[in-house]
This record gives structure tokens, C-alpha cells and sequence, in this order.
């Protein structure tokens, strides 16, 4: 549930307080931990590439995969890059 959290407020680009609930696993302290122990570019990089093969399995993508481009192409844009593992501090202005 933790790297769950994590990996959607560093997708949305939100820090961790809108993840932050009442379980064990959602509270600051254990998000943090996590975050700065166990996630690093390659598990951000798996987890986006496992999200990606699954949707692109789906009837949709398969769909408008058929009159797009080929799936190497699509695919480019997300091997290619770094990833921040971090979420960036908000300004107090």
C-alpha cells in the first residue's frame, strides 16, 4: 500500500501529503522511510513500464493501436528518459 501511495504522488507530481491517511502504511513517517529507502529511477522506471504494458492489453489501446503508430515508437517516449525520484518542495509564496 506504501509504494502504491508513493509511486501515485511522485506520477501526479504532489509530494506526499495527498497520500497521507489514518493506516499505518499511509502515515508521514512510513511514506517517507519508504520513499527514501526503496524507491530510486529503476523502480519508478519497472512500475511505469508495467502500467503501460497493462493498459496498452486492454481492448482500447488495442484499438487505436491498429491505426496508430507502431507500439516501438509509443514505447520511446518512456524508455528513453530519467525519472525524479523525489517529490519537489513546494514554495511558501
Amino acid at each position: 500500500m506504501t509504494i502504491a501511495a508513493l509511486l501515485v504522488a511522485h506520477g501526479c507530481g504532489v509530494g506526499h501529503t495527498p497520500v497521507i491517511g489514518a493506516a499505518d502504511p499511509l502515515k508521514y513517517g512510513r511514506l517517507s522511510h519508504v520513499d527514501q529507502t526503496c524507491l530510486r529511477p529503476a523502480t519508478h522506471r519497472a512500475a511505469g513500464a508495467t502500467l503501460i504494458d497493462y493498459q496498452a492489453s486492454t481492448p482500447l489501446a488495442r484499438r487505436g493501436a491498429a491505426a496508430s503508430s507502431p507500439s516501438s515508437v509509443r514505447r520511446a517516449a518512456v524508455d528513453g528518459g530519467p525519472v525524479t525520484a523525489h517529490a519537489w518542495p513546494r514554495s511558501s509564496s
